[in-house]
């Protein structure tokens, strides 16, 4: 190779001399009798994991950021007794930054990269279709006419007329008109009864909004954001469900930042099982706009409530009250309660833990009918978030923005987890509208 051509190789990036590891999940695996620890990624697969001895684990736990390598060692040696090589710590380092793990140029780049190929594509593409339902239009049609006429669904389809100038839909005075519901966003197979109470809400009582804000919860998190917003529109199995690319565009003129986290779009199903919903419901009628928002923590990852984080949260939602003074909008939180048993890192439940958790879930309920959202935040961050409601910064911005005065429970079910022999693990799920 010529000394040209090698000055046209990519620079390789090196490990970084004061490691920070990002934000992991840490599962503990059992291989060949040895007990281990995996760290990855949340948006990531198993098969993406890291396998780390529990030494190793206690090392990569002083990976602040704020630490080079002698320093590690040193404190290290203060806290475990344990001496280093310097060439330990270099060879962690290297294999978690290889494996994107570390908040370092090489994760930067890689990021950069995966983002820009997402923005690339024409559509968002559907990634649960044959999995959680039908890719073909008919067969999806048929299963989700079907949530609507289940023993506690809501006993009947959403009328199919058209319900241009009669005066229905979000229009003040309009006596059924919805301005907001919450939806779950767990697999249709268990929350289907559920889900046809919510968007029958929705086609009868907001047919004619001229956008739908879909509020879902970001669960994997790769960048900690509070919103982030994208401009491709969702494929489903009835076509195209269209985003207004100029609405994100305006957002996005006073906060660039709202499509850092862009990138968690691309496998989120929280807002693709409402885009389906939303599209069958509806999308034989006349042509949608939505707005797909998803929602990540309320507080960042070090639990710490900043200033600068609550300011942009305020601004986000002063920004889609704007929106709802312009336009007629409807808003949907594609939102979960508890997640509780061995299948979210907790004990099993016993069947007295499944009453405890219906009390404790209809208190939550309560402060959701009565629309109480700093109550509602404030319960639920009281102990911690220890039912692990994913749907918290969903419904929180929901209640914010539509600001109703009360709401209307539909539906509440307590589902076990598949495959799960003695169902230790329960998903709390629940249907609200709000006038």
């Amino acid at each position: 190779m010529t000394d040209e051509a090698k000055a046209d190789l990519p620079v390789p990036l090196a490990p970084p001399t004061r490691p920070k590891l990002r934000a992991v999940e840490v599962l503990p695996v059992e291989l060949d009798g040895q007990a281990l620890v995996a760290l990855r990624d949340p948006a990531w697969g198993l098969e993406r994991a890291v396998l780390l001895s529990h030494s190793a684990v206690a090392l990569v736990s002083l990976f602040d950021g704020k630490r080079d390598r002698l320093a590690l060692v040193t404190e290290f040696a203060e806290r475990h007794g344990e001496a280093l090589e310097v060439e330990v710590v270099d060879s962690l380092v290297a294999q978690l930054d290889e494996a994107l793990l570390l908040d370092s140029p090489r994760y930067v780049a890689d990021l950069s990269e995966r983002r820009a190929a997402f923005r690339s594509l024409s559509r968002r593409p559907m990634t649960m279709a044959d999995t959680c339902f039908p890719a073909k239009a008919q067969e999806a049609r048929v299963e989700l006419d079907g949530f609507y006429t289940l023993e506690d669904g809501p006993g009947r389809l959403p009328k199919v007329e058209s319900q241009a100038g009669t005066g229905a839909g979000t229009g003040a005075g309009n006596q059924g008109a919805v301005h907001g519901v919450i939806a779950p966003h767990i697999d249709y197979e268990r929350g289907a009864a559920l889900y046809g109470q919510a968007y029958l809400k929705v086609a009868e009582g907001a047919p004619d909004a001229e956008l739908y804000v879909l509020l879902g919860t970001d669960h994997k998190g790769e960048v900690d954001a509070p919103f982030s917003l994208t401009t491709l529109d969702f494929e489903t199995p009835f076509g195209i469900l269209r985003t207004d690319a100029d609405l994100v565009g305006s957002l996005c003129a006073d906060a660039p930042d709202l499509r850092a986290g862009e990138l968690g779009h691309a496998q989120e199903h929280s807002l693709e099982f409402q885009a389906v919903m939303l599209h069958h419901a509806l999308g034989h009628r006349r042509d949608l706009r939505i707005l797909p928002v998803l929602c990540g923590l309320l507080t960042d990852r070090g639990a710490r409530d900043t200033a600068e984080r609550q300011a942009r949260i305020e601004a986000f939602i002063e920004a889609l009250r704007m929106v709802r003074q312009q336009r007629k909008v409807c808003f949907i939180a594609g939102a979960d309660l508890a997640h509780l048993g061995p299948a979210f890192g907790t004990e099993p439940l016993t069947p007295d833990d499944h009453s405890g958790l219906e009390r404790r879930d209809a208190e939550t309920l309560d402060l959701l009918c009565r629309a109480d959202a700093e109550g509602f935040r404030r319960h639920v961050e009281a102990d911690g978030n220890s039912r692990n409601i994913c749907g918290l910064s969903a419904i929180y911005t929901l209640l914010r923005v539509v600001e109703p005065q009360a709401g209307t429970l539909l539906g509440y079910r307590q589902c076990p987890v598949p495959g799960e022999v003695d169902h230790g693990s329960r998903v709390s799920i629940a249907t609200i509208s709000y006038p």
